[in-house]
């Protein structure tokens, strides 16, 4: 949530907006750290695309390999699909800030 104010210039009331102060350094935006901007001189739209779309499709991709790779050298299948919910849920939990962030920037 603390993406959306500044990406929609919205005005948060002021007990939110202290809240989002305290929690602000707990907020990483892993794409961010990347600056794929830099390293591809591409659009904007090519740039919203893999953003959005192709890292975290990545990422999934990585964690569904994984559980592959447990259940095929002798892992116990309960205990691979426990580790693929987990690490997907992981996953989840460190791209959506920078989905998010990029999702709405289309409405600028």
């Amino acid at each position: 949530m603390t993406q959306i104010g500044p990406v929609l210039h919205f005005d948060f009331p002021p007990g939110i907006r202290q809240v989002f102060s305290f929690l602000h350094p707990l907020a990483v935006d892993v794409q961010s750290l990347l600056q794929l901007d830099c390293v591809l001189r591409t659009s904007f739209y090519n740039m919203w695309i893999l953003r959005v779309f192709l890292i975290p499709s990545a990422l999934v991709a990585i964690v569904g390999l994984r559980y592959l790779y447990e259940t095929k050298h002798g892992k116990d299948r309960n205990a691979a699909e426990a580790n693929l919910r987990a690490n997907i849920f992981v996953v989840i939990f460190i791209v959506y800030p920078g989905v998010c962030n990029q999702a709405f920037s289309m409405f600028k």
